[in-house]
């Protein structure tokens, strides 16, 4: 299930075209490698950049309050590290080989994947995240999407 604000349809609406011909960049293929590590998934990029070789309930629940929490602040990056020109696109495409290779991998494990992206005066941005579905664990308010001034897309895989 995929839910989007209006500032995010709006987005995706411009850049239709081009993401229907575009191609993924490599450099975010990638990054599409997952580690396990105590019941935690990670892009393993950010597991190395990090230096995680355990998880640590009590310092997880002092910053993140949650496992997923903690899994959605690791996991987050920012596409335009990556690329440089059709970021919207390439945060689009990415998402669609991140949910290729989740279910492949991970087919009886749900997540959440949040893109954001910014088109302003400051300049384009997007971020990605994204963090395993834990009962009683809720990192976003979906009924507060469209309250967020950032053009946001929400997916639900599995």
């Amino acid at each position: 299930m995929i839910y989007i604000n209006q500032l995010m349809e709006n987005e995706i609406n411009k850049e239709k075209n081009n993401i229907k011909r575009s191609v993924i960049s490599s450099d975010l293929l990638d990054l599409l490698d997952f580690v396990n590590v105590d019941g935690c998934l990670f892009f393993k990029f950010q597991k190395i950049d990090n230096n995680i070789s355990t998880v640590d309930l009590n310092d997880v629940s002092r910053q993140f309050l949650d496992l997923s929490g903690y899994e959605l602040s690791i996991n987050r990056f920012h596409i335009d590290d990556y690329v440089s020109n059709n970021i919207l696109c390439q945060s689009i495409l990415f998402l669609g080989e991140f949910k290729r290779k989740w279910v492949k991998i991970y087919p009886d494990i749900k997540c959440v994947v949040i893109i954001t992206f910014q088109n302003d005066d400051v300049g384009r941005f997007s971020t990605f995240t994204f963090h395993k579905v834990r009962d009683g664990e809720s990192v976003f308010e979906l009924y507060e999407i469209n309250n967020i001034a950032q053009a946001i897309l929400v997916e639900f895989i599995n």
